[in-house]
């Protein structure tokens, strides 16, 4: 039975940078601000169409696009579906989705991106668990913002 509850957690880690909850990290405000946030040396306006593309680049749609609030809020894109065995010869599934919140701020001719994962489990946010590998995160906000700088 314990077998049956770790297959799970294994996989999905190995699919999206996650690990399994009892192995994983928590995101923090610092982690995302050391790794999630970079600087770039143009107009807000230049770096917000540059993250919408990359962001599309990478696969998410953008459900909200607000320029003037310096906010991008992707859809939740699908990535991956496991059957959890409820009783013998019964499964649910139960789906992982992820998202990105992105915030800009300006200062002079410079823009701040501060790129926010979220993932979620069905439809219940899992962001603030142990789940998250540190490592696979700072991969993912290195191709955002690689893609961001050759988007510009």
């Amino acid at each position: 039975m314990r077998h049956l509850m770790l297959v799970p957690l294994v996989s999905l880690s190995l699919l999206f940078g996650c690990a399994t909850f009892q192995q994983g990290s928590i995101i923090s405000d610092k982690e995302v601000a050391d790794h999630g946030t970079k600087s770039f040396n143009a107009p807000r306006e230049k770096v917000f169409a540059a993250a919408a593309a990359s962001l599309q680049s990478m696969g998410f749609a953008v459900a909200i696009q607000n320029p003037e609030k310096g906010l991008i809020q992707t859809d939740r894109k699908l990535i991956r579906v496991d059957a959890a065995r409820t009783a013998p010869g019964q499964a649910v599934g139960i789906t992982y989705t992820r998202q990105y919140v992105l915030r800009f701020t300006e200062n002079g001719g410079t823009t701040a991106v501060s790129a926010t994962p979220r993932l979620f489990e069905n439809d219940i946010e899992i962001s603030d668990k142990p789940i998250w590998s540190m490592q696979g995160e700072q991969q993912l906000w290195k191709q955002l913002f690689t893609d961001m700088d050759t988007a510009m």
